[in-house]
Parts: C-alpha cells; structure tokens; sequence
C-alpha cells in the first residue's frame, strides 16, 4: 500500500479492482491496512459485499500485483525519488497498454510496468491480492478497454463518468458509527452546499499546488464565501427558497484553521458553516502531532469518511481541486459540481467558478 495515497485516490483504486476483477473473472484481495484503520469502522458495504468470505484465508496461494509510487519515506510529489513511476505521471497510451496487459494476464505480479519485455504467468491463480492504489489514474483506461465491455450489462448505456459514479455508490454505504456522526450536523432535511479546500497542510502535498490558500487561509476564506454565495444569488444554482434564507454550508478541510475562519466571517455572507471541530485525516500519512493512540487515529480516519459522505449528499459540491471531492461526488445523485479558482492578483475579488463534468 502506498503511504502516500489519499482516500480519493483508494476509491479510485477500489474501482479499479471492482472493473478488473470483473474483466478477468477473478477474486482481488484489496491490501488496505487492518491496523490501526479497517475500512469496517468508517463504510460497509452497500450492493456490492466486498468483505472477505469467511473461508478464504490470505495465506491462500495467490499473486500480489503491486504498485510502488513511492520509495521508502519520500514524499510522492517529487518524480525523481519514485522507484517505479507512479501512475499518475505515466501517458494515457501506456496507461492503456498496462491495461491491455492486465487482461491478457501478461503483466507481473511486481514489475517496473515501462519495460514489456517481462512476462508472468497468473492464469492459473484465481485469488489475487491489489495494492488500492494501483488504479490511480487507470479507471479510464479499464472502461475503454473492449474486454470489459460484455461485463458492464447495464452499465454499459450510462458514459464513463457515471458508470464510475454508479461503481462508488455500489461500493460504499457509510457505517453506523459516521451515520450517527452525520446525523449530529441536524442536515438530514435542510437543503446545503458542501466545499472543500485543501489547504496543503497535510504531509505529502506539493506547497505550489495550494500557495494561494495556505499563504492567507482569512483572504481564501473570504474568496470563497463570497464565491460560493454569489452562485445562489445570481440564480447559477436556485435553492428553491428565497432569497433571503441563511445558507447552510459543509465545509471539509485539512485545514482546522480555515474552518475557523470560514465560521467566523460566514454571518456577514448570511452563511451558517458546519464542520467537524476535530482534525480528519485526507491521507494516509498526516502529521503525527498530537495523536497518540490508536483510538486516536481510528477517529481521524472515522472523520474523513464523515466529511466525504456530508459533501457528497449536498446539493451543490464546490472544491478547489482534489481526487478527495471527486469521491465525493462519485457518492453523489449526480450533484452540480463547481472548482473555484481563487483569484491570485486580486485578494478582495470574486473567484471563478468552473463546471466539472470529468477529471
């Protein structure tokens, strides 16, 4: 497993396993981690059952096909200290071509995927154990692969971002302890938006990507409330009230900070934010500062299924860019879905908001 990889990036890669284990008719043993964060604490299965059979034990003989994206304790945003490449650095051809070899059961079970000169042979194994995070970028590649199209049923009438869609809420249903968590919010009937901004601030992140949110987290804050409010004011996403009804809004962030802020500057934007007061954990590695228990941990992890199921049955999703929001959505009834891109010359102007349809 990868330290590195975040939750958006796991669903993707639980997708991945889902399509492929179809495709080859074959059982993926997913290698998520049992300690210190079972993935049973935080969502169980929903049409799917994707637990482990009581009579399959993984001391059964079976492959391993990994995916290293990182060496050792090197972040993953540097390419230059990544072992093997990591999927998202790769060109879709070769992304397709590690497809094509997949189901061809040509692909090693442990290899340097650049170099096709090596062979393995996995047809006779019919349990075969996936790192989550091999499908990172390859979910697209799977659907446009024609073997797999005789699988889809159905599924094969909807278009690619939706079955991707339909694949996540198969999947994920959302345990009793974060139901129970979501339900302390009060929203159950209350129409509200969800956003999410990642700050950087979590371990693993590349500073570039998020200067504009992290250099001022008040000047962000700010753009972003006026940013979203003023999609409902302008009649962009009606909520079917008037115009003078306080918007109730989901804020998800690793950023503890930027909820702060975003709660205190939200009445002058006739804003209400809900958040969890307690820190979630958006990656697998996050700093350490502060928790040291299990039970700690658990709870960190318990919190990022709670943030990403809560925007996921908003009515709008807005973010300013992450896989964490697209598997929000991925869980959504096909919610309007919006980046904001904060504006860098100009601190006290509206941002721009762009329709997302496919990443």
């Amino acid at each position: 497993m990868s330290a590195c990889a975040g939750l958006g990036d796991r669903v993707r890669g639980i997708q991945f396993a889902l399509l492929l284990a179809v495709a080859t008719q074959r059982v993926f043993l997913l290698d998520w981690p049992s300690d210190p964060f079972p993935i049973h604490i935080a969502s169980r299965p929903s049409q799917i059952d994707w637990t482990m059979p009581a009579h399959m034990s993984r001391r059964e003989a079976h492959l391993f096909l990994s995916w290293y994206s990182c060496w050792k304790s090197l972040p993953c945003a540097v390419p230059k200290n990544h072992r093997f490449p990591s999927l998202s650095y790769l060109p879709m051809q070769t992304k397709h071509s590690l497809v094509s070899g997949l189901l061809s059961f040509e692909t090693p079970p442990t290899v340097n995927i650049l170099r096709h000169d090596l062979r393995a042979i996995w047809r006779p194994y019919k349990v075969i154990r996936i790192a989550e995070r091999l499908g990172y970028t390859a979910v697209q590649a799977l659907l446009d692969n024609q073997r797999l199209q005789p699988y889809l049923g159905e599924l094969s009438q909807y278009s690619k971002r939706d079955v991707k869609r339909l694949l996540t809420q198969m999947i994920f249903y959302p345990s009793e302890s974060v139901s129970e968590r979501m339900h302390r919010f009060g929203l159950q009937q209350a129409p509200y938006v969800g956003v999410h901004v990642r700050s950087g601030e979590d371990f693993g992140e590349s500073d570039h990507r998020f200067d504009l949110v992290k250099s001022n987290l008040t000047t962000a804050s700010l753009q972003i409330l006026r940013c979203v409010t003023s999609a409902f004011q302008n009649n962009t996403l009606p909520l079917n009230s008037t115009s003078d009804r306080v918007l109730d809004m989901y804020v998800a962030s690793d950023s503890k900070t930027l909820k702060v802020l975003m709660a205190q500057h939200a009445k002058r934007f006739n804003v209400r934010v809900h958040s969890l007061s307690s820190t979630a954990m958006h990656l697998a590695v996050n700093r350490r500062e502060g928790v040291r228990s299990v039970e700690g941990w658990r709870e960190m992890f318990r919190n990022v299924f709670v943030d990403l199921f809560m925007l996921s049955k908003s009515v709008a999703l807005f973010t300013t860019g992450s896989g964490f929001s697209d598997a929000a959505w991925s869980l959504s009834e096909n919610t309007p879905f919006f980046r904001i891109e904060l504006d860098k010359r100009n601190p006290d102007a509206n941002c721009n908001l762009k329709r997302i349809y496919e990443r």
